[in-house]
């Protein structure tokens, strides 16, 4: 899913928030599915939302196993280009201030194949559940963050962090025809659809 802040006029503003979203709401007669939209633009009054179901399975195009991440003080980290993806750097981080939060950061060059050419899956056991990714098109840089509910330490030593082309993805995928605009309100950072 991808959703992007608009004007009523339709014309884009800011950046766009990307979810791989594998979890839905319990209990409710159609898919039911959030997503943390962090500093989603004042002015932006719409929403446009792209929808995508993939229907078959998609091998990454790289990987990185946390457990094999190098150790500086209090940080595990790996900064390196993607095989198979020219111009994209990665770094990881997981930070043991911050054990139940997990930080992807790709910096791409203008030989990339785009922002939002990459899709960042985590193999896990640990229980991280939210995904957070943001794109920054003017510093080229795309965060995704997975973060855990849970307020212990997290074990993230058997987690695999795999990147897969979103081209791959929507090959094997149902999609809309076109996306769908949603009027939005804001209520201390929670955005409302109003009216589509």
């Amino acid at each position: 899913m991808a959703v992007y802040p608009t004007g009523s006029d339709g014309a884009r503003i800011g950046a766009g928030y990307l979810a791989d979203v594998d979890t839905f709401g319990n209990g409710a007669s159609v898919p039911v599915f959030g997503f943390t939209a962090t500093d989603w633009p004042q002015q932006a009054t719409h929403a446009e939302v792209h929808v995508a179901v993939q229907r078959e399975s998609v091998e990454p195009t790289d990987t990185m196993r946390l457990s094999e991440l190098h150790l500086e003080g209090a940080t595990r980290h790996d900064h390196r280009p993607l095989t198979g993806l020219q111009g994209v750097v990665a770094h990881v981080i997981v930070d043991a201030q911050q054990s139940n939060q997990l930080t992807i950061i790709e910096k791409h060059e203008a030989d990339s194949p785009g922002l939002d050419a990459i899709v960042v899956r985590l193999q896990s056991n640990a229980g991280l559940v939210r995904k957070i990714r943001r794109i920054d098109p003017e510093s080229r840089l795309v965060t995704t963050i997975f973060k855990s509910d849970s307020s212990g330490t997290v074990n993230l030593a058997n987690d695999v962090v795999e990147f897969l082309l979103q081209d791959d993805l929507q090959r094997k995928s149902l999609h809309l025809l076109k996306p769908v605009t949603l009027s939005v309100s804001t209520n201390n950072g929670l955005l409302i659809p109003t009216s589509r």
